[in-house]
């Protein structure tokens, strides 16, 4: 089936210099009577981080961040770091992608919130090609390993 996508490379995929990341989160507020806590003391709410890749017809992905928690600069920092990496790519080219995110962060990225940020460009990338294709983004990504 990879043949196929190359085939559909040319007509489906859009270049990663014509789309736009964007980082946001969301925030849940946890009931007071729950009185979630850690070492550091009470947790009041859940912050997920969500990246969101929108092509130039509007159609958009979107990948979750794991270790989003208290964690918002730098999340956006590396979503901009990992944005310039990828231009010229195809949303197509995922595990491209991903050589090409980890090999500009070897030094410094090899487990926690780096990995995170690589891991929802990675599933944004999926779901945003999973429209294109109309297909389910986990048939994709068992087409690519």
């Amino acid at each position: 089936m990879i043949t196929r996508q190359k085939r559909l490379s040319k007509k489906l995929y859009e270049t990663i210099n014509h789309s736009k990341y964007k980082s946001f989160f969301l925030e849940y507020p946890f009931p007071k009577n729950l009185n979630y806590q850690y070492s550091g003391g009470v947790v009041e709410n859940m912050i997920i981080g969500l990246i969101k890749i929108t092509d130039s017809e509007g159609e958009y992905g979107l990948g979750e961040v794991t270790h989003a928690q208290f964690t918002h600069q730098p999340i956006i920092g590396l979503v901009d770091h990992f944005k310039n990496i990828l231009i010229g790519l195809e949303i197509g080219q995922i595990n491209h992608a991903w050589e090409k995110m980890y090999a500009s962060s070897v030094f410094w990225n090899r487990e926690g919130l780096g990995i995170g940020v690589m891991g929802g460009i990675n599933i944004a990338m999926y779901d945003l090609l999973g429209k294109k294709l109309k297909l389910p983004s986990l048939s994709i990504a068992r087409r690519t390993e």
